[in-house]
């Protein structure tokens, strides 16, 4: 059980953070000066008109985060995710005996080569970037089945569905055009993608962010609601925990601010962590989290 499922599906566990940290909307500010998670902020990238969002939005916030990471790789010249993503491969491995054996064997192929094609693509080679975003939707299959516990999919897990794909490429390509200045890093040494906060994470049963750039941790929101969610808050403030109390931490830097980074808005939201602290009892929080995983293992 991961720290995100924690606040989803257990009440006692929000309700812990609900008590602590309350509702700071008022503490974000927005990268741009705008107002944080203004209703009036146009949505610049809509999905396509048979986008079923119940259906095909996780899979494709899933494959876009990805994406990014290979992208922002790529365009910094870091090269920290060169091998097969181990969610993705321990997705495929709960899966792969429940698949007809051709299927499987197939599966299996694919990811690899998706795998390799990613990591050329981060290295700088040219590569089939259309062909690379059907894999990531490819990967997103198999990387919820590590997520949850959920059905065998009824279509093909080795064909993307076109409208995934579109809608991912029209993502891809905005975020290529309009790319945050704060993501063009200055020190490639600052950079942590995908942290897991190591032996802390632990007691969460699993918890990895998106991304640690000069000394912030963003977490990327490709959703089309552009709006203050408490669960999301509560999740991003369990990272900053999380990295905070880590005893091997990613970084000797303390992080000084956390944010969510809104693709299809063009927007980025944040909280200064000194803001945060003032407002949040951090340490209490902390205490409490452990209270409440050292009661559970026993």
């Amino acid at each position: 059980m991961s720290l995100t499922q924690l606040i989803k599906r257990h009440k006692d566990y929000k309700q812990m953070f609900k008590e602590e940290v309350g509702n700071i909307k008022a503490l974000f500010q927005c990268e741009n000066g705008s107002i944080p998670f203004s209703k009036q902020a146009p949505l610049l990238v809509p999905s396509p008109m048979d986008f079923n969002p119940y259906i095909h939005s996780g899979i494709v916030g899933t494959a876009y985060d990805s994406w990014f990471r290979a992208y922002f790789q790529r365009k910094n010249r870091i090269m920290q995710e060169i091998k097969m993503e181990s969610k993705v491969l321990q997705g495929y491995e709960r899966i792969q005996h429940l698949l007809p054996p051709k299927e499987s064997e197939e599966l299996h192929e694919k990811i690899k080569n998706i795998s390799n094609l990613r990591i050329s693509y981060i290295q700088g080679h040219d590569v089939d970037e259309e062909e690379l975003l059907r894999g990531m939707i490819v990967f997103a299959y198999c990387e919820h089945h590590h997520r949850a516990t959920i059905p065998l999919r009824e279509k093909s897990y080795t064909e993307p569905e076109e409208v995934e794909f579109r809608d991912l490429k029209a993502l891809a390509d905005h975020t290529k055009n309009h790319l945050p200045p704060f993501f063009n890093v200055q020190d490639p040494q600052s950079v942590k993608i995908n942290p897991i906060f190591g032996i802390t994470a632990l007691f969460t049963g699993g918890a990895d962010g998106d991304l640690i750039v000069d000394e912030a941790m963003y977490d990327i929101k490709s959703t089309k609601d552009y709006s203050y969610k408490g669960d999301q808050v509560y999740q991003l403030i369990g990272y900053y925990i999380l990295d905070k109390n880590n005893p091997a931490k990613v970084f000797e830097e303390l992080i000084e601010k956390i944010g969510f980074y809104y693709p299809r808005f063009d927007q980025t939201v944040f909280i200064p962590t000194d803001d945060l602290e003032t407002e949040v009892n951090i340490d209490r929080l902390w205490e409490r989290m452990m209270a409440y995983h050292q009661r559970t293992l026993k």
